[in-house]
């Protein structure tokens, strides 16, 4: 890999590149770093590299001339990069997008900033936080460092980087080495068992409660998918649910719910979509209406209905369903209600994520018809999921949409 950096102060990169893991790197040919001082650039005899801005203010700003001479002089198609606090948050998803890129030019800038039109040769603008520095040499040199560590052979171990805090979106877990007792602290007796699946599970564990107590808001763009070790699962109940008299009912299964929930469960990784009703004559029309599309004329005329079909199942009750996860997952699972309305047994998005992911348990969202689950479900269920809202007091969203929002909410990474 290829960094180019244009700054006016090359010789901040010296120690820099000339240790560590930087210098290992440059020395079996993994990287280059080349630097191109805009002052070689400049015309007048003074070299000069920075004016007074137009319309005034304090300060000097950076001159086009210069740099942009020095961008232009950089040979290949680098991936030009601007150092700016304006720029892009930097962080670890950013660089392993960079380190695909091969060649990656640099720009620091200096003192008030730089002129405006450098970025017309600019492909992106990166900032690595929201607060200023003098120059972007200390930028650049984050850049090239967390980007060096992801190039295979950079470290000493290939599995190092994948260790790193932020690599899949959380924090570290902790590390002990010798001796296995300082001051009364002790090395964990997991560490020392020799057994490397509860090592490893212990390991995740810690990594996902550091994540949650220091940096929580990290919970909220991580993907369950990536993490649950169990399976989710989706149920539709028709009984018992209430009318709008509040009276307990059956309701009718809707071909639509069918359709539509179930390939919003295949896009999100559910493993079974559970349509709960004690009717017989209903699951018997379920199950006809599953063949036709996985079995019969259906499936061939449309492979990915098939596809989203094939997960779903009938069951005549949550209890059965809930029997039968335990049964197949070998863990009871953890079983979430939903509904529109506030509740005391509510429990938030982040707070779900995060007992999922420590439990290791399987996990049962119920989603109701008519008008909404009964209190007994709610309260015989493990808990309340917040209601989806949004500003205004219409809440009023059909069961596929729900479904849609809450299933979005919890896979999808941010």
């Amino acid at each position: 890999m290829r960094f180019d950096i244009v700054t006016l102060f090359p010789e901040m990169f010296e120690s820099f590149t000339n240790c560590s893991i930087l210098k290992r790197a440059i020395n079996k040919g993994l990287i280059e770093v080349h630097f191109h001082n805009p002052r070689e650039f400049a015309t007048d005899k003074h070299r000069t590299v920075d004016d007074y801005p137009y319309g005034g203010g304090g300060g000097m700003l950076l001159r086009v001339e210069p740099f942009w001479r020095a961008i232009k002089s950089v040979p290949g198609n680098p991936y030009r990069i601007l150092l700016s606090p304006q720029g892009r948050l930097f962080n670890q998803d950013v660089a392993k997008e960079l380190v695909k890129r091969g060649h990656i030019l640099l720009i620091c800038g200096h003192y008030e900033g730089i002129d405006e039109r450098i970025t017309e040769l600019v492909d992106e603008e990166i900032s690595i936080g929201d607060y200023v520095l003098t120059g972007g040499e200390l930028p650049a040199m984050v850049l090239v460092d967390a980007v060096t560590r992801l190039i295979p052979g950079a470290l000493g171990c290939e599995d190092s980087p994948k260790r790193d805090s932020f690599y899949d979106g959380i924090l570290d877990f902790p590390h002990y080495t010798k001796p296995r007792e300082f001051e009364g602290l002790k090395v964990p007796e997991v560490l020392l068992s020799g057994n490397h699946e509860e090592v490893e599970r212990w390991r995740r564990r810690e990594a996902l409660r550091r994540t949650f107590q220091r940096r929580p808001e990290l919970v909220d763009k991580i993907s369950l998918r990536k993490y649950m070790e169990k399976g989710t699962y989706v149920g539709l109940v028709h009984y018992p649910v209430y009318n709008q008299h509040r009276e307990i009912i059956t309701t009718t299964v809707a071909n639509l719910d069918i359709h539509d929930i179930s390939r919003c469960c295949r896009t999100y990784g559910v493993k079974v979509f559970y349509i709960i009703t004690p009717i017989e004559a209903q699951r018997e029309t379920v199950k006809r209406i599953v063949r036709h599309w996985t079995e019969g004329v259906g499936s061939k005329l449309n492979p990915d209905r098939r596809e989203a079909l094939e997960r779903v199942k009938v069951s005549p009750s949550v209890e059965e369903t809930v029997r039968r996860i335990e049964e197949r997952e070998k863990a009871e699972p953890i079983v979430i209600a939903t509904s529109a309305r506030p509740s005391s047994k509510m429990i938030s998005f982040r707070d779900l994520k995060w007992r999922i992911l420590l439990e290791e348990r399987p996990l049962l969202l119920l989603f109701g018809t008519g008008w909404g689950l009964t209190e007994e479900v709610k309260s015989w269920s493990d808990g309340l999921l917040e209601p989806i809202e949004w500003k205004g007091d219409y809440n009023h969203l059909s069961v596929r949409a729900a479904v849609a929002i809450i299933l979005d909410r919890l896979f999808r990474s941010v």
